[in-house]
């Protein structure tokens, strides 16, 4: 994820490792798995803020995701949706 300020991005914006991190906390979310933040931040602590800042919305994507997933599975022909 490369955001921009003013035209520039910051090594800690842009690097590989800090997507994977995402990538992986994502998953374990998805998964239903708790996610220990200071677990991250002692094995990864140059990104120990990034992951702290990171996990608030990691946590409303995957709401969000199943929030829509659920939806869809709801309206599916032939599936009753009466309330």
């Amino acid at each position: 994820m490369i955001v921009e300020n003013d035209g520039a991005s910051t090594r800690e914006e842009s690097d590989p490792a800090l997507a994977a991190l995402a990538e992986q906390i994502t998953r374990q979310l998805q998964s239903g798995e708790a996610v220990d933040i200071d677990d991250y931040a002692r094995k990864y602590p140059a990104w120990a803020a990034s992951i702290r800042g990171l996990l608030p919305t990691l946590h409303q994507l995957v709401e969000l995701g199943q929030s829509v997933a659920a939806s869809h599975q709801a309206r599916r022909p032939g599936k009753d949706v009466s309330p």
